[in-house]
Protein backbone atom coordinates (compact mmCIF):
# COMPACT_ATOMS: atom_id res chain seq x y z
CA UNK A 1 0.00 0.00 0.00
CA UNK A 2 1.33 3.42 -0.86
CA UNK A 3 -0.21 6.56 0.18
CA UNK A 4 -1.31 9.14 -2.85
CA UNK A 5 1.42 10.73 -4.19
CA UNK A 6 5.13 10.94 -4.40
CA UNK A 7 7.47 11.15 -1.11
CA UNK A 8 8.99 14.60 -0.76
CA UNK A 9 12.40 14.92 -1.81
CA UNK A 10 12.97 15.40 2.53
CA UNK A 11 11.28 11.77 2.74
CA UNK A 12 12.98 10.16 0.00
CA UNK A 13 16.20 11.13 1.53
CA UNK A 14 14.79 10.09 5.06
CA UNK A 15 13.62 6.63 3.32
CA UNK A 16 17.31 5.82 1.92
CA UNK A 17 18.73 6.38 5.30
CA UNK A 18 16.82 4.48 7.26
CA UNK A 19 16.93 1.62 4.86
CA UNK A 20 20.64 1.76 4.25
CA UNK A 21 20.94 1.76 8.33
CA UNK A 22 18.89 -1.03 8.56
CA UNK A 23 20.78 -3.08 5.51
CA UNK A 24 24.19 -2.51 7.95
CA UNK A 25 22.34 -3.63 10.96
CA UNK A 26 20.63 -6.87 8.86
CA UNK A 27 23.83 -7.44 7.60
CA UNK A 28 25.21 -7.64 11.23
CA UNK A 29 22.88 -9.44 12.58
CA UNK A 30 22.84 -8.74 16.25
CA UNK A 31 19.75 -8.41 18.77
CA UNK A 32 19.88 -5.25 20.71
CA UNK A 33 22.20 -5.77 23.73
CA UNK A 34 19.58 -5.71 26.29
CA UNK A 35 17.88 -9.00 24.48
CA UNK A 36 21.26 -10.67 23.66
CA UNK A 37 22.35 -10.61 27.46
CA UNK A 38 19.86 -12.39 28.67
CA UNK A 39 19.08 -15.14 25.52
CA UNK A 40 20.65 -17.85 27.17
CA UNK A 41 19.18 -17.25 30.52
CA UNK A 42 16.18 -17.26 28.69
CA UNK A 43 16.89 -20.39 26.87
CA UNK A 44 17.54 -22.32 29.79
CA UNK A 45 14.31 -21.37 31.45
CA UNK A 46 11.96 -21.93 28.93
CA UNK A 47 13.75 -25.13 28.99
CA UNK A 48 12.76 -25.54 32.66
CA UNK A 49 9.24 -24.07 32.26
CA UNK A 50 8.23 -26.84 28.78
CA UNK A 51 9.93 -29.69 30.45
CA UNK A 52 7.66 -29.14 33.89
CA UNK A 53 4.75 -29.49 31.34
CA UNK A 54 5.45 -31.06 28.88
CA UNK A 55 3.32 -34.99 30.71
CA UNK A 56 0.09 -32.55 30.11
CA UNK A 57 0.47 -30.62 27.23
CA UNK A 58 1.71 -33.95 25.11
CA UNK A 59 -1.94 -35.56 27.12
CA UNK A 60 -3.59 -32.69 25.06
CA UNK A 61 -2.72 -34.40 21.70
CA UNK A 62 -4.82 -37.24 21.93
CA UNK A 63 -8.02 -34.63 22.75
CA UNK A 64 -7.42 -33.18 19.45
CA UNK A 65 -6.81 -35.84 17.20
CA UNK A 66 -9.84 -36.30 15.83
CA UNK A 67 -10.85 -32.49 16.26
CA UNK A 68 -13.86 -30.67 14.83
CA UNK A 69 -15.82 -27.61 16.23
CA UNK A 70 -18.57 -30.02 17.99
CA UNK A 71 -16.15 -32.37 19.61
CA UNK A 72 -16.95 -32.78 23.18
CA UNK A 73 -14.08 -31.27 25.12
CA UNK A 74 -11.82 -29.27 22.48
CA UNK A 75 -12.96 -26.03 23.99
CA UNK A 76 -11.89 -27.50 27.27
CA UNK A 77 -8.79 -28.55 26.10
CA UNK A 78 -7.91 -24.97 24.18
CA UNK A 79 -8.23 -23.41 27.54
CA UNK A 80 -6.01 -25.73 29.07
CA UNK A 81 -3.23 -25.50 26.49
CA UNK A 82 -3.85 -21.48 26.91
CA UNK A 83 -3.68 -21.50 31.02
CA UNK A 84 -0.34 -24.22 30.31
CA UNK A 85 1.09 -21.64 27.93
CA UNK A 86 0.92 -18.72 30.08
CA UNK A 87 1.59 -20.17 33.06
CA UNK A 88 5.09 -21.19 31.44
CA UNK A 89 5.78 -18.06 30.11
CA UNK A 90 5.24 -16.46 33.55
CA UNK A 91 7.52 -19.05 34.94
CA UNK A 92 10.17 -18.61 32.26
CA UNK A 93 10.17 -14.78 33.04
CA UNK A 94 10.55 -15.04 37.03
CA UNK A 95 13.05 -17.87 36.45
CA UNK A 96 14.94 -15.24 34.14
CA UNK A 97 15.05 -12.85 36.86
CA UNK A 98 15.67 -14.72 39.73
CA UNK A 99 18.79 -16.28 37.70
CA UNK A 100 20.21 -12.75 36.65
CA UNK A 101 23.24 -11.93 38.21
CA UNK A 102 25.77 -8.96 37.81
CA UNK A 103 25.88 -6.44 35.44
CA UNK A 104 22.40 -8.92 34.01
CA UNK A 105 20.26 -8.45 37.19
CA UNK A 106 19.36 -4.52 36.00
CA UNK A 107 18.77 -5.61 32.67
CA UNK A 108 16.29 -7.88 33.88
CA UNK A 109 14.50 -5.91 36.08
CA UNK A 110 14.15 -3.39 33.40
CA UNK A 111 12.82 -5.51 31.06
CA UNK A 112 9.83 -6.33 33.12
CA UNK A 113 9.05 -3.11 33.59
CA UNK A 114 9.07 -1.90 30.32
CA UNK A 115 6.74 -5.01 29.53
CA UNK A 116 4.41 -4.33 32.04
CA UNK A 117 1.93 -2.13 30.12
CA UNK A 118 -1.68 -2.44 29.73
CA UNK A 119 -2.18 0.62 27.32
CA UNK A 120 -4.09 -0.45 24.12
CA UNK A 121 -3.28 0.34 20.71
CA UNK A 122 -4.81 3.19 18.68
CA UNK A 123 -5.61 0.19 16.14
CA UNK A 124 -7.51 -2.67 18.26
CA UNK A 125 -10.09 0.01 19.32
CA UNK A 126 -13.08 -0.28 17.76
CA UNK A 127 -13.36 3.88 18.24
CA UNK A 128 -10.40 4.84 16.75
CA UNK A 129 -11.35 6.93 13.35
CA UNK A 130 -11.64 4.39 10.16
CA UNK A 131 -9.39 7.01 7.82
CA UNK A 132 -6.42 7.04 10.51
CA UNK A 133 -6.86 3.29 10.55
CA UNK A 134 -5.93 2.99 6.82
CA UNK A 135 -3.27 5.60 6.53
CA UNK A 136 -1.67 3.73 10.55
CA UNK A 137 -1.89 0.56 8.17
CA UNK A 138 -0.18 1.90 5.21
CA UNK A 139 2.52 3.48 7.16
CA UNK A 140 3.18 0.11 8.55
CA UNK A 141 4.18 -1.32 4.91
CA UNK A 142 5.87 1.57 4.21
CA UNK A 143 8.21 1.36 6.79
CA UNK A 144 8.56 -2.75 6.41
CA UNK A 145 8.93 -2.06 2.57
CA UNK A 146 11.64 0.71 3.61
CA UNK A 147 13.56 -1.60 6.09
CA UNK A 148 13.14 -4.49 4.12
CA UNK A 149 11.47 -6.49 6.89
CA UNK A 150 8.87 -8.04 4.77
CA UNK A 151 11.61 -9.22 1.96
CA UNK A 152 13.62 -10.45 5.27
CA UNK A 153 9.88 -12.31 6.63
CA UNK A 154 9.56 -14.10 3.06
CA UNK A 155 13.33 -15.18 3.26
CA UNK A 156 12.75 -17.15 5.75
CA UNK A 157 9.57 -19.18 4.03
CA UNK A 158 11.95 -19.57 1.26
CA UNK A 159 13.41 -23.18 2.08
CA UNK A 160 9.83 -24.58 2.35
CA UNK A 161 8.79 -23.39 -1.05
CA UNK A 162 7.12 -26.36 -3.12
CA UNK A 163 9.29 -27.34 -6.57
CA UNK A 164 7.02 -28.01 -9.45
CA UNK A 165 3.34 -26.85 -8.44
CA UNK A 166 2.86 -23.55 -6.64
CA UNK A 167 3.20 -22.93 -2.75
CA UNK A 168 -0.12 -23.00 -0.83
CA UNK A 169 0.27 -19.84 2.08
CA UNK A 170 -2.02 -18.83 4.73
CA UNK A 171 -1.78 -15.89 6.34
CA UNK A 172 -3.63 -15.80 9.94
CA UNK A 173 -4.53 -12.72 11.78
CA UNK A 174 -3.53 -11.10 8.26
CA UNK A 175 -5.44 -7.86 9.50
CA UNK A 176 -5.51 -5.88 5.91
CA UNK A 177 -2.81 -8.59 4.58
CA UNK A 178 0.17 -5.89 3.81
CA UNK A 179 2.72 -8.91 4.19
CA UNK A 180 1.08 -10.88 1.37
CA UNK A 181 0.55 -8.18 -1.06
CA UNK A 182 4.26 -7.36 -0.56
CA UNK A 183 4.97 -10.60 -1.05
CA UNK A 184 2.70 -10.93 -4.32
CA UNK A 185 4.93 -8.14 -5.61
CA UNK A 186 8.06 -9.37 -5.08
CA UNK A 187 6.37 -13.06 -6.30
CA UNK A 188 5.68 -11.39 -9.88
CA UNK A 189 9.23 -10.39 -10.05
CA UNK A 190 11.03 -13.25 -9.29
CA UNK A 191 8.71 -15.16 -11.23
CA UNK A 192 7.76 -17.41 -7.89
CA UNK A 193 4.55 -19.64 -8.02
CA UNK A 194 2.45 -18.96 -4.93
CA UNK A 195 -0.67 -19.51 -3.85
CA UNK A 196 -1.61 -16.30 -1.10
CA UNK A 197 -4.41 -16.22 0.58
CA UNK A 198 -4.53 -13.36 3.71
CA UNK A 199 -7.49 -14.73 6.36
CA UNK A 200 -8.68 -12.45 9.09
CA UNK A 201 -11.97 -12.65 11.56
CA UNK A 202 -12.52 -8.74 10.76
CA UNK A 203 -13.90 -8.46 7.21
CA UNK A 204 -13.74 -4.95 7.34
CA UNK A 205 -9.71 -5.17 7.45
CA UNK A 206 -9.78 -7.16 4.65
CA UNK A 207 -11.44 -5.44 2.47
CA UNK A 208 -8.93 -2.51 2.46
CA UNK A 209 -6.24 -5.25 1.70
CA UNK A 210 -8.68 -6.62 -1.51
CA UNK A 211 -9.25 -2.58 -2.44
CA UNK A 212 -5.32 -2.41 -2.32
CA UNK A 213 -4.84 -6.26 -4.19
CA UNK A 214 -6.85 -5.19 -7.02
CA UNK A 215 -5.46 -1.77 -7.42
CA UNK A 216 -1.91 -2.99 -7.48
CA UNK A 217 -3.49 -5.85 -9.63
CA UNK A 218 -2.30 -8.91 -7.22
CA UNK A 219 -2.99 -12.18 -7.14
CA UNK A 220 -3.65 -11.92 -3.22
CA UNK A 221 -7.52 -13.98 -1.65
CA UNK A 222 -9.09 -12.77 0.81
CA UNK A 223 -11.43 -14.88 3.54
CA UNK A 224 -12.50 -14.49 6.91
CA UNK A 225 -11.22 -17.24 8.96
CA UNK A 226 -10.74 -17.56 12.72
CA UNK A 227 -6.99 -17.84 13.38
CA UNK A 228 -8.13 -20.23 17.19
CA UNK A 229 -10.55 -22.61 15.09
CA UNK A 230 -9.38 -23.96 11.53
CA UNK A 231 -11.52 -26.80 12.22
CA UNK A 232 -13.32 -25.46 8.58
CA UNK A 233 -10.32 -26.18 6.67
CA UNK A 234 -9.00 -29.64 5.59
CA UNK A 235 -5.79 -31.02 7.70
CA UNK A 236 -2.79 -29.67 5.34
CA UNK A 237 -4.44 -27.83 3.10
CA UNK A 238 -1.84 -25.48 2.91
CA UNK A 239 2.09 -26.02 2.46
CA UNK A 240 2.75 -23.21 4.50
CA UNK A 241 0.86 -20.88 7.49
CA UNK A 242 2.31 -17.81 8.42
CA UNK A 243 1.35 -15.14 11.10
CA UNK A 244 2.94 -12.13 11.05
CA UNK A 245 3.03 -8.91 13.08
CA UNK A 246 0.24 -10.24 15.04
CA UNK A 247 1.04 -12.13 17.52
CA UNK A 248 1.19 -9.60 20.56
CA UNK A 249 -2.54 -8.62 20.04
CA UNK A 250 -3.16 -12.31 21.46
CA UNK A 251 -2.91 -12.80 25.10
CA UNK A 252 0.10 -15.21 25.34
CA UNK A 253 -1.96 -18.42 25.72
CA UNK A 254 -3.73 -17.69 22.89
CA UNK A 255 -0.48 -17.89 20.96
CA UNK A 256 0.13 -21.45 21.65
CA UNK A 257 -3.81 -22.10 21.03
CA UNK A 258 -2.90 -20.37 17.35
CA UNK A 259 0.44 -22.28 17.04
CA UNK A 260 -1.69 -25.42 17.72
CA UNK A 261 -4.19 -24.84 14.64
CA UNK A 262 -1.98 -24.07 12.48
CA UNK A 263 -0.44 -26.69 12.64
CA UNK A 264 -3.70 -28.63 11.95
CA UNK A 265 -3.52 -27.50 8.17
CA UNK A 266 0.11 -26.69 7.36
CA UNK A 267 1.74 -29.68 5.40
CA UNK A 268 5.60 -28.11 6.03
CA UNK A 269 5.77 -25.50 8.10
CA UNK A 270 4.68 -22.69 10.48
CA UNK A 271 6.16 -19.47 10.18
CA UNK A 272 5.39 -17.43 13.25
CA UNK A 273 7.04 -13.31 12.95
CA UNK A 274 6.38 -10.66 15.23
CA UNK A 275 8.48 -7.54 16.38
CA UNK A 276 11.05 -8.27 18.93
CA UNK A 277 10.54 -6.31 22.12
CA UNK A 278 12.84 -3.75 21.97
CA UNK A 279 13.81 -0.48 24.12
CA UNK A 280 16.38 0.92 21.68
CA UNK A 281 14.03 0.48 18.66
CA UNK A 282 11.29 1.96 20.84
CA UNK A 283 13.45 5.26 21.03
CA UNK A 284 13.34 5.31 16.71
CA UNK A 285 10.48 4.09 15.22
CA UNK A 286 8.06 6.69 16.90
CA UNK A 287 10.19 9.32 16.20
CA UNK A 288 10.15 7.85 12.53
CA UNK A 289 6.26 7.81 12.95
CA UNK A 290 6.27 11.80 13.82
CA UNK A 291 9.02 13.01 11.22
CA UNK A 292 8.58 10.59 8.46
CA UNK A 293 4.79 10.01 8.46
CA UNK A 294 3.89 12.61 10.97
CA UNK A 295 1.36 10.06 12.01
CA UNK A 296 0.86 10.08 15.52
CA UNK A 297 -0.94 7.30 15.85
CA UNK A 298 1.25 5.20 14.30
CA UNK A 299 3.67 6.76 16.62
CA UNK A 300 1.94 6.00 19.32
CA UNK A 301 0.86 1.83 18.44
CA UNK A 302 4.80 1.73 17.79
CA UNK A 303 5.83 2.40 21.04
CA UNK A 304 2.89 0.17 22.93
CA UNK A 305 3.73 -2.51 19.97
CA UNK A 306 7.77 -2.51 21.34
CA UNK A 307 6.79 -3.05 24.58
CA UNK A 308 4.33 -5.59 23.70
CA UNK A 309 6.79 -7.79 21.90
CA UNK A 310 8.04 -10.69 22.85
CA UNK A 311 11.50 -12.15 22.88
CA UNK A 312 12.76 -14.79 20.64
CA UNK A 313 12.90 -17.30 23.38
CA UNK A 314 9.39 -16.28 24.76
CA UNK A 315 7.56 -16.61 21.52
CA UNK A 316 9.66 -20.20 21.30
CA UNK A 317 7.77 -21.02 24.41
CA UNK A 318 4.85 -20.24 23.59
CA UNK A 319 5.05 -21.96 20.09
CA UNK A 320 6.52 -25.39 21.86
CA UNK A 321 3.55 -25.73 23.89
CA UNK A 322 1.12 -25.31 20.59
CA UNK A 323 3.49 -28.04 18.99
CA UNK A 324 3.94 -30.93 22.05
CA UNK A 325 -0.42 -30.10 22.26
CA UNK A 326 -0.97 -31.28 18.71
CA UNK A 327 -1.41 -34.72 17.27
CA UNK A 328 1.56 -36.47 15.81
CA UNK A 329 5.48 -36.72 15.41
CA UNK A 330 6.84 -34.02 18.02
CA UNK A 331 7.69 -30.83 15.66
CA UNK A 332 11.36 -28.86 15.46
CA UNK A 333 10.88 -25.41 16.93
CA UNK A 334 13.39 -22.89 16.05
CA UNK A 335 13.17 -19.26 17.49
CA UNK A 336 15.52 -16.39 16.63
CA UNK A 337 16.34 -12.73 16.05
CA UNK A 338 15.14 -11.36 12.84
CA UNK A 339 17.07 -8.19 11.68
CA UNK A 340 16.67 -5.67 11.64
CA UNK A 341 13.80 -5.44 14.73
CA UNK A 342 12.16 -8.86 14.10
CA UNK A 343 11.62 -12.56 15.36
CA UNK A 344 10.83 -16.00 13.77
CA UNK A 345 9.93 -18.74 14.95
CA UNK A 346 9.84 -21.48 12.49
CA UNK A 347 7.84 -24.86 13.66
CA UNK A 348 8.25 -27.84 10.98
CA UNK A 349 5.60 -30.32 10.27
CA UNK A 350 6.14 -33.90 11.30
CA UNK A 351 6.97 -34.76 7.40
CA UNK A 352 9.18 -31.81 7.67
CA UNK A 353 11.12 -32.17 11.32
Amino acid sequence: MRDQGAPHVVDRVLDRAVSATARVIATLGRASPTTASLSLLREEAAERAVASRRATLTGLAELFRDEQPDTPGITEAKNTLSRLAAEALVAMRDDVERAAAGPRAPIARLDRRWRETSTVELIDRVDFDERKRVRLMTHLDEMNVTIGAYAAFLDVLRPFLVRGRATRVLDLAAGHGGFLLEVAAIAQREGLALELVASDIADEYLAIGRRHAEERGLPVTFVVQDALDTTNLAPGAYDLVVCTQSLHHFPPGLVAVLTHEALRIASRAVVLIDGARSKTNAALIPLLGIVRYRDLPFAHDSWVSLRKFFAPEELGLLARCGALASPGPERSVESRFLPPGHLAVVVRSGAQA
